[in-house]
């Protein structure tokens, strides 16, 4: 694809990303349809512009296939933002990694302070089973991995190459079963 066309796609999938957004109705349920392969590496920086001090992520199966992110009036892909940091220890290693369909970021840094990924606290929600209840989940930005994703059943992916989450084991396990 010319550089472009996918700039050109880019907006209109933003756009309707905005529009998607506002009659979205948020959903326990996991990007089923999603296979990792492999990690590559962690958010080192950012690429442009850092994020807005608030934001909150949606996954995007259809067309996009990663996170499409929005917060103070802009929307972005999250892969424009991040940036990726050398490779990480264990590439093989995909078993900690979620892929929500949504979660939200706040800046916590001095507001006077240079954006970086470290800074900015985020969360999200989801079940261990399928029946099982809600756990909330933090992570720091910087904690967010570039992965490459195994080919769907509907064959290659337009981007094999997306940032998802971490997803961090309790510290203190005070529900009585291990996963």
């Amino acid at each position: 694809m010319s550089k472009k066309s996918r700039l050109i796609r880019r907006s209109l999938v933003l756009s309707l990303v905005m529009a998607l957004i506002a009659v979205l109705l948020p959903t326990d349920a996991y990007a089923r349809h999603v296979r990792i392969k492999q990690k590559n590496s962690l958010a080192a920086g950012f690429l442009e512009a850092p994020p807005p001090d608030r934001f909150t992520c949606y996954w995007f199966e259809e067309d996009v296939h990663q996170y499409v992110c929005a917060g103070a009036d802009q929307s972005f892909l999250l892969g424009d933002k991040l940036d990726a940091g050398p490779t990480p220890p264990n590439p093989e290693v995909v078993n900690d990694l979620a892929i929500p369909e949504k979660f939200s970021c706040r800046y916590t840094g001095d507001p006077a302070a240079e954006r970086s990924p470290e800074l900015f606290t985020c969360t999200y929600r989801h079940r261990h089973f399928r029946h099982g209840r809600l756990h909330m989940h933090r992570f720091l930005l910087s904690e967010a991995v570039f992965v490459t994703l195994e080919e769907g059943p509907s064959g290659p992916l337009p981007e094999p190459a997306v940032w998802v989450v971490p997803h961090p084991a309790k510290k203190n396990t005070h529900h009585g079963h291990h996963h």
